[in-house]
């Protein structure tokens, strides 16, 4: 009968983590191993109450990656809410997934990446031998995604010294991260993708279209010129035969037009000049 009241309300351990309750938390936490004490716990000011019975009946079976009905868990919560002692708590259980999402929820690294002030969480969260920096939340927009779309530099350019972070992993649509970051005009956290080794400069989406297009087709002139200083290709095309010239032409960006003409011109002319053959000694 007490199981049964248990299971008709939120669990006691997300509720926890979802109101920052970090005592209740490490109660609940040490009941799996049976070391709470016989005591009342009780949150001020948010009616959450657990009673030390209940709490030891839950000894051995609390589900530390339980997921409501909107698929949040209790570390989802515990990043969203910024509380790094909880997400350090709940990240040293032993059957912690730290990658839990849904196609409405984004995992608790992508909600980190989201907040701000929430490094010290991501932090946290690459520290986790399971971590998978890698996978979508809403939209499939993976974590690096999230960061920049919120503007979050400095977790951007955290997350992209991970081993296992794939600056290529497609989201929406396809848009690699540096489409994302080009298409938002985060000329910062477009600079931190082009220094990373294994950056695809001409990823295509599922239309066809890079980093480049994107720019162009927005009028976004500083990240053009920053995409073709590094060596972007001009001369592909989308899915409608179009380049990133004839999308800047298009769509009046003059400014734009014109710079990707004087790149054009100066790399046909360096295409043309013969190369001098350095003489090997004899």
């Amino acid at each position: 009968m007490m199981m049964g009241n248990l299971e008709r309300r939120e669990p006691s351990l997300l509720a926890a983590s979802r109101t920052s309750n970090y005592d209740m938390v490490k109660r609940i936490l040490e009941s799996r191993s049976g070391m709470t004490k016989r005591r009342p716990l009780k949150r001020r000011n948010t009616g959450l109450t657990i009673r030390s019975t209940e709490i030891n009946n839950l000894g051995g079976t609390v589900n530390i990656n339980y997921q409501d009905k909107y698929g949040n868990t209790s570390l989802y919560w515990s990043c969203r809410m910024g509380n790094v002692d909880i997400t350090r708590t709940l990240l040293a259980e032993p059957d912690i997934d730290p990658n839990l999402s849904t196609e409405s929820r984004p995992t608790p690294l992508g909600i980190s990446c989201q907040e701000e002030g929430h490094i010290d969480c991501v932090k946290l969260l690459l520290q986790h031998p399971a971590i998978d920096p890698n996978i979508g939340g809403m939209n499939g927009a993976v974590p690096l995604i999230t960061a920049s779309r919120y503007g979050q530099d400095q977790v951007f350019k955290l997350l992209l010294t991970h081993p296992k972070t794939d600056p290529n992993a497609g989201g929406l649509r396809g848009a690699s991260p540096l489409i994302s970051t080009c298409r938002s005009e985060n000329l910062q956290c477009t600079r931190f993708l082009l220094d990373h080794p294994l950056t695809d400069i001409d990823y295509q989406d599922n239309q066809a279209k890079t980093a480049l297009m994107w720019a162009s087709q927005l009028g976004y002139r500083d990240i053009v010129k920053l995409l073709l200083q590094r060596g972007a290709d001009w001369e592909l095309r989308n899915v409608w035969d179009q380049t990133a010239l004839s999308l800047a032409e298009w769509n009046k960006h003059s400014d734009t037009v014109h710079l990707i003409q004087r790149f054009m011109i100066i790399d046909k002319w360096k295409a043309a000049v013969p190369r001098k053959e350095t003489s090997k000694p004899r």
